[in-house]
């Protein structure tokens, strides 16, 4: 791969930033699963814990986007490799094929039970038409899985959007009530009951499956640098932004999303039938772009896209990540694959930190592509 410094172009770099965010959210995001599970049981403390993980996770991606472009980690077995050394980062690249290959199953299965729930069409015929359409679009490969993608980051982040507004505008209690009412529940699961530890864990679930993806859009040659890394870091800033949004509303709604099994689509209903209806095709969207993403993800670990097998590889992948989901209900899956992820995560951003820290000190240069596996760590 070639050092790319040209200019930056706002529109690609926007573009790069919504393929971003739509393969970070998902049923997780758009149902307010995650977050309720991280923050929303803490009520007001979980401000605090998502201003922990908002630092750290926005200044991670940027190191991380600038690193994978400056230093060719154009793909997770490089990227862990160079961070992580030869043996453990082998463990962490295939852990995280392994829980990303287990979420996009979720997110297949959740799909069809969200079209059976929504529009009343069987699970079996749900579940073939998610996994036609994502086994699809995953079959075009990176460029034109960014840009599907990019385009609908925005409709995505619009539907929650107006959630929040009218959640802020006819609340069913005040902050002060919807805060005890979260605090006091104690029937939801959650992934910690510290706050500062709970950030510091949503921060390394989050790096865990992001990385992967930062490091496949520093191999397209046709972007800049500066789009890589600027892209990438904006979908992360946007990212807390629209959590901090949701997680307010989730306060002034605590009535309203305590015990729900989908918060979001609950706090949609409050608007009408009609509009419920609409948030349910957006949370089929959000369900669809991670499934895609990281159905793509798998699939790109286990053979190269150029590779007559590819396709088929996708294919198999979609299957067997369904499959795999029908090991217990989509919450149940969530809480494990986050709760495990978080600390495997926590490595890989300890092995981050110490190995930049030992390359400063030692005054020794981190090296390109094909230098990784001989360099002496």
């Amino acid at each position: 791969m070639q050092e790319n410094n040209k200019s930056m172009r706002i529109k690609t770099a926007l573009v790069i930033a919504g393929a971003y965010i739509s393969y970070s959210i998902g049923a997780g995001f758009g149902s307010g699963v995650e977050l309720m599970q991280f923050f929303g049981v803490h009520g007001a403390r979980g401000f605090l814990g998502l201003a922990v993980t908002a630092t750290l996770a926005i200044a991670l991606v940027f190191v991380l986007a600038h690193d994978c472009r400056t230093y060719e980690l154009s793909d997770m077995n490089i990227m862990y490799k160079h961070y992580c050394g030869k043996y453990l980062g082998v463990l962490i690249r295939w852990y995280a094929v392994i829980i990303i290959f287990a979420i996009a199953g979720g997110m297949i299965s959740g799909g069809a039970e969200t079209l059976n729930t929504t529009f009343h069409i069987d699970m079996r015929i749900g579940t073939v038409v998610m996994l036609i359409v994502v086994a699809v679009t995953a079959a075009m490969g990176l460029k034109k899985l960014i840009d599907v993608l990019g385009m609908i980051a925005p409709v995505i982040l619009g539907a929650v959007l107006i959630v929040c507004i009218a959640s802020y505008l006819a609340p069913s209690n005040g902050f002060a009530e919807g805060n005890q009412i979260l605090q006091g529940d104690t029937t939801s699961l959650r992934i910690s009951n510290n706050i500062i530890w709970t950030g510091i864990l949503s921060f390394s679930y989050a790096i865990l499956g992001s990385g992967s993806y930062i490091s496949s859009t520093a191999s397209r040659n046709d972007l800049s640098n500066k789009e890589v890394i600027m892209g990438n870091t904006i979908g992360q800033v946007i990212m807390q932004i629209f959590q901090a949004l949701i997680l307010l509303a989730f306060i002034l709604n605590a009535s309203t999303v305590v015990g729900s099994g989908i918060p979001v689509l609950d706090l949609a209903r409050r608007l009408g039938s009609g509009f419920s209806l609409f948030y349910g095709v957006i949370l089929m969207l959000a369900i669809y772009t991670t499934a895609t993403g990281m159905c793509w993800v798998v699939s790109a670990n286990l053979v190269k896209e150029d590779n007559k097998w590819y396709k088929p590889v996708v294919v198999l992948v979609c299957v067997s990540a369904y499959a795999l989901s029908l090991v217990g209900t989509f919450a149940e899956i969530m809480n494990k694959v986050m709760s495990i992820s978080s600390y495997v995560g926590f490595v890989f951003v300890a092995c981050i930190i110490i190995s930049k820290i030992y390359r400063g000190v030692s005054g020794k240069k981190e090296s390109k592509t094909q230098d990784i596996g001989t360099e002496k760590e």
